[in-house]
């Protein structure tokens, strides 16, 4: 399998989580590339329009699905993709993660993202098939 960064994270230091990392076009070659090869291709992706792009990609699993959105939903289904909602993540870095050392802009991130976050998965797990 071949995970890439379809968007910011919340860990990493200096990058916005919801912005994409790659176009469109990288990110097709990308999948294309590791798909002739065999590989299934999985994306981390935080932000909405980063999420669409390594769907419309052809990727095999969104991991963390943060912000996804109706039309990234569809995608999904669309594209018979597996979302990896990575819930428990946030919600740890949130409630342990001063006292086990994450830095305070992980933190922050991850307090910036965890109401959007609900809402998205709460309509994506009442999709029927996801």
């Amino acid at each position: 399998a071949i995970k890439f960064c379809a968007t910011g994270g919340v860990l990493s230091k200096g990058d916005d989580s919801s912005a994409m990392q790659y176009t469109l076009e990288e990110m097709q070659a990308l999948v294309e590339e590791a798909h002739q090869l065999g590989r299934v291709v999985a994306a981390h992706a935080h932000g909405a329009e980063g999420i669409r792009a390594a769907l419309r990609a052809g990727i095999d699993s969104c991991e963390h699905c943060t912000l996804v959105d109706q039309e990234g939903i569809a995608l999904l289904r669309a594209h018979d993709a597996y979302l990896v909602p990575t819930v428990y993540a946030l919600d740890y870095i949130l409630e342990e993660g001063k006292e086990a050392g994450i830095p305070e802009y992980g933190l922050r991130k991850a307090g910036e993202l965890k109401e959007d976050r609900d809402r998205a998965f709460r309509a994506a797990f009442a999709t029927p098939d996801i």
